[in-house]
């Protein structure tokens, strides 16, 4: 009968093009995120009133994998440990919402950057 020999070749090169691939695509989505992240804290930092909360707010993201991230955006507590107390309000005082609107008006151009809209929640 006729049969066939087939050799792997390349595959460890192959492995390294599909991590330098991912590696890439990791950078790419990374980049995209910190442009997503820093639009929304420009635009909370345009909607608060307080300078404290404006000079406070931050961003850090984490890529662990394509489908796996996050950006965090928000007043760091120890620098502005009431902006919650702004965000939500309280049960003497109105709120003063800057995170959420900041969220809602970047969210078209958060998605075209990294295809998920801005969600509020958690804390730091």
């Amino acid at each position: 009968g006729f049969f066939m020999t087939v050799r792997a070749v390349g595959i460890p090169e192959a492995q390294g093009l599909l991590s330098a691939v991912d590696r890439d695509l990791k950078q790419g989505l990374r980049g995209r995120l910190k442009e997503a992240a820093k639009l929304v804290a420009d635009r909370a930092k345009a909607e608060t009133h307080s300078r404290r909360v404006r000079s406070a707010i931050t961003y850090d993201v984490e890529v662990k994998s394509l489908l796996e991230y996050r950006a965090l955006i928000g007043p760091v507590r120890r620098k502005a440990w009431f902006a919650h107390f702004l965000e939500f309000g309280t049960e003497h005082s109105r709120a003063f919402p800057f995170l959420a609107p900041a969220a809602a008006a970047t969210e078209e151009q958060v998605v075209d950057l990294v295809g998920i809209p801005p969600t509020l929640g958690g804390g730091r």
